[in-house]
């Protein structure tokens, strides 16, 4: 597998994930500005506190070049496979989970590429609303994987788990915009 990989990595997607590929000018423009519309649909779901937690790391990533450094910080950790639209709907789940023979299928790898691991583990957590026990042992049970086949220490796992974190983040509310733009015009 690792020698077809290498072989035919260079077909796939530079950078992997929905919305990885977006340029870091079209973030810093859309990024700011898009955040007092996404912050209006998100404050039913948060307390007062919350949302000024929100405004203030909203306020942290524009600053200064902080969306380029995410961006780069992400893309300079690209090792492993990533499936890049990581999420339930993309998932074929067999009746009744149990035993070896019946595990679930992941489909639709139209946005695949060689990335950072915790790519598809951030997406899946945005995408996927867990309990905070759950979510804890989703981030133990993919560090334990990711372990076994590199020397990442647990320090260096969280840290890019965070990076992907507010990427993904920056990704989502550009794409907000972009996406009600879009369907605006038509």
């Amino acid at each position: 597998i690792a020698k077809t990989l290498n072989k035919y990595s260079n077909q796939l997607a530079n950078a992997p994930g929905a919305g990885q590929s977006l340029p870091t000018s079209t973030r810093k423009e859309q990024f700011e500005a898009a955040w007092p519309d996404v912050k209006k649909r998100l404050v039913p779901f948060f307390s007062s506190e919350s949302m000024h937690w929100l405004d203030d790391i909203v306020e942290w990533i524009a600053a200064a070049e902080r969306i380029d450094m995410i961006q780069a910080s992400v893309e300079s950790k690209r090792y492993t496979l990533v499936h890049g639209d990581f999420h339930m709907g993309n998932m074929l789940l067999p009746k009744g989970i149990e035993g070896e023979k019946e595990r679930p299928w992941l489909v639709d790898w139209s946005f695949c590429g060689i990335g950072n691991p915790s790519v598809d583990l951030v997406f899946f957590l945005a995408m996927n609303d867990l309990k905070a026990e759950d979510t804890s042992r989703v981030l133990q049970d993919y560090y334990s994987v990711v372990r076994e086949r590199s020397q990442l220490s647990w320090d260096d796992f969280l840290a890019m788990f965070r990076q992907s974190l507010l990427n993904q983040f920056i990704i989502l509310v550009c794409y907000d915009s972009l996406c009600r733009t879009m369907a605006d015009s038509s």
